[in-house]
Formats: structure tokens, C-alpha cells, sequence
């Protein structure tokens, strides 16, 4: 069994451990003394797992993105995390602000849940060579 596949199983009951809380607010608490968190940051929490230092973390910082190997991780982070979703033209400027250019973006799927629908896009483009 790989280790995605552990976590995958224990998905479920995983926040259900104390310490692993405890140990989340912890790490959450040196990431700011280390850091220095702030309000203008934006987070990406590679191995997020069912997102406890996530949560942790995102009080302090705009926002924090969560990614993980593990499916069954992700199922319990998305299923207690909730938002509007994105800006197709705000995350644009950000991007050509940030230094990309030829960026083109596309619906990739349409998810229909509770009467709903969400498009789910993609925008790609490249980073503007240094000097240029």
C-alpha cells in the first residue's frame, strides 16, 4: 500500500486525532514567528492534507491554496471549506501584473451540484523573460 493510499483510507478520521490539531496550531504558530504572516500574503500548503494548517494559517494571510496527493485528504478539506470561488478577470490582471503574458483562458468543465453550476477554468500563459 503507498502512502497515498494510507491516507486516503484514513481521510476520514484523521482530524479526530488532538494532537494532530494541536500539532497544526503549532506549526501555524512558528510559521508566523518565522515568517511573519500577513494580510497581503498569499499561501500555498503543499501536503495539506485535510487542511489543519491551512485553516490555521488563514486567518492571517488573503489567502492559502491547499494541495495534496492524496484524494481522500482533499475530499474532507473541500468538503469543510467554502467560497465564492475565483475572479476570471481579477486572477487575469494578477497574472499580467505578476509578469505573464499571452494568457488565454477556457472553461474546462462545468459542474452542476444542488441546482448549481460551477465552471471550473484554466488560464495559462508565460512568464515575460527577465530584461525584456
Amino acid at each position: 500500500m503507498t502512502d497515498t493510499q494510507r491516507f486516503d483510507q484514513v481521510a476520514g478520521t484523521w482530524d479526530d486525532d488532538p494532537g494532530r490539531v494541536a500539532l497544526a496550531r503549532a506549526i501555524a504558530d512558528a510559521i508566523g514567528r518565522e515568517v511573519g504572516l500577513s494580510p497581503s500574503m498569499d499561501v500555498l500548503d503543499f501536503g495539506t492534507g485535510t487542511g489543519l494548517l491551512a485553516l490555521a494559517v488563514q486567518p492571517h494571510v488573503r489567502s492559502v491554496t491547499g494541495a495534496d496527493t492524496s484524494a481522500g485528504m482533499l475530499e474532507v478539506f473541500v468538503r469543510d471549506v467554502h467560497h465564492l470561488g475565483f475572479d476570471r478577470a481579477d486572477l487575469r490582471a494578477r497574472l499580467a501584473a505578476a509578469g505573464f503574458e499571452d494568457l488565454r483562458e477556457t472553461t474546462a468543465f462545468v459542474h452542476h451540484r444542488q441546482g448549481r453550476e460551477y465552471s471550473v477554468f484554466l488560464i495559462s500563459g508565460r512568464a515575460i523573460p527577465a530584461g525584456r
